[in-house]
């Protein structure tokens, strides 16, 4: 069947199906921004902003730096470019890492904040035994199961929450954007259970218009402000079927100006269900570059083995986001 006819027959399914069965309404939002839609009183917006992620992470790891059990000092610190290979046979008695992530906001993909460091050391104090950090390059073990991956999670933590401070100065409110209208009174986000979102929850929603130095999304963004002093509407999270990981369908609970609401309005937060503080929203972001992560070995037998364990790092933004205020979506959102 062709795609435009998919998309057709998605749309006569009830809302919460369409939820379930992963049908994006990402996958609706270039048609509707190249259509009049008049529906929604809006005009034709440039795609870049209508985005369903809120903020982009670049992360690296910067210094690494293992002390054996004679004292002797083994990694490498990318900011004063020294290096020296681990052993394969070498028990950890202290380490530290350190990290940064640069966060940037969706509408500024070239204007990063300032980096976020998280730095951590850990002890052979700390857990009551050394561990021979060469198990990792034979394939013994893995890297999650050493005392790094700790001290990576930890460093991690506190560049992610440094990260969020970052957000909250530049940007204090949670907010969503409204990415379509497919039934009357019935309104899709880009945002749903992973980012906290609750049955009862509900929001104000605003028109706002972008302000660009010369041609939008190839030009310097400026600021966005609101059509309106006050709301147009509040929407609310009605039911579970509302409800899915990464989008959520509001319903119109009350009508508060006869402007229209259009696609790209900004929601923000009225009240939460369970007098939830708005801070307990987690923002979204995606992963844009991790730059690799490469623990160098040396032995008699072989000059150098190459460990890459970028993948880990990965699994381990996955893993500590979620506590520290953001959860992650894949790149193709």
């Amino acid at each position: 069947m062709p795609r435009s006819k998919l998309k057709c027959l998605f749309r006569l399914l009830p809302l919460w199906t369409a939820l379930i069965m992963g049908c994006s309404p990402g996958n609706f939002k270039q048609i509707e921004i190249g259509e009049d839609n008049s529906k929604q009183g809006s005009k034709v917006r440039p795609a870049c902003e209508i985005s369903e992620v809120d903020f982009q992470l670049d992360s690296q790891i910067i210094f690494l730096e293992v002390t054996n059990a004679r004292g002797l000092k083994f990694g490498f610190n990318l900011l004063t470019q020294w290096l020296k290979l681990f052993e394969v046979k070498m028990e950890i008695k202290e380490s530290t890492l350190a990290l940064t992530t640069d966060v940037r906001e969706f509408l500024r993909p070239d204007e990063a904040l300032s980096p976020a460091e998280g730095k951590d050391v850990y002890s052979e104090k700390e857990s009551g035994f050394s561990f021979n950090l060469g198990q990792i390059a034979v394939g013994v073990h893995s890297f999650k199961m050493t005392p790094l991956y700790e001290v990576l999670k930890r460093a991690l933590g506190k560049s992610l929450s440094s990260s969020l401070n970052q957000i909250r100065k530049v940007d204090p409110l949670w907010s969503s954007i409204i990415l379509e209208e497919p039934t009357e009174n019935h309104f899709i986000i880009p945002a749903g259970a992973n980012a906290g979102i609750q049955i009862g929850d509900e929001f104000e929603v605003y028109n706002v218009v972008h302000s660009w130095k010369k041609v939008p999304c190839a030009s310097e963004y400026r600021m966005k402000y609101h059509t309106t002093k006050t709301p147009l509407a509040i929407l609310r999270v009605e039911d579970q079927f509302a409800l899915a990981p990464n989008s959520a369908i509001l319903t119109l609970k009350e009508q508060l100006n006869p402007e229209l609401i259009e696609v790209g309005a900004y929601i923000y937060v009225k009240q939460l269900a369970a007098n939830r503080s708005p801070q307990s929203l987690k923002r979204s972001a995606v992963l844009r570059e991790i730059k690799p992560f490469i623990m160098s070995f040396k032995s008699k037998n072989n000059p150098e083995v190459n460990v890459d364990l970028t993948q880990d790092l990965r699994q381990a933004f996955q893993t500590i986001a979620p506590e520290n205020g953001l959860y992650l979506k894949s790149p193709t959102h």
